[in-house]
């Protein structure tokens, strides 16, 4: 059985995504939030980082994130969300997740 046919109809598509963006940045607040605290600093030996080592971090974080997106292209990665016994189409790929409109509605 595939993963998405586990999921409930409503984390599927666009709405997952926004509730992972959602949840990432609820964790995130928690996390600095937990960290300002010096106590709970000093016990973990966590350090406050400069503005040089933060441009690293998410430049690494960017990069992986480059990286994963350029990897769910490749035809294998595909081909594991297809149904058993289907196979990858030459113009099969991934398609929008919405429309684009502009605001006279065209």
């Amino acid at each position: 059985m595939m993963f998405a046919q586990l999921l409930p109809p409503l984390l599927r598509g666009a709405e997952i995504t926004a509730q992972i963006t959602l949840a990432s940045t609820l964790l995130g607040a928690l996390f600095a939030g937990i960290i300002a605290i010096d106590p709970v600093r000093e016990f973990f030996d966590l350090a406050v980082l400069a503005g040089g080592q933060w441009f690293v971090a998410l430049l690494c974080v960017a990069i992986g994130l480059g990286i994963a997106g350029a990897v769910w292209q490749l035809p294998y990665v595909q081909r594991l969300e297809l149904p058993e016994g289907e196979e990858l189409g030459p113009d099969d790929g991934p398609e929008p997740t919405h429309t684009p409109t502009t605001s006279d509605g065209v």
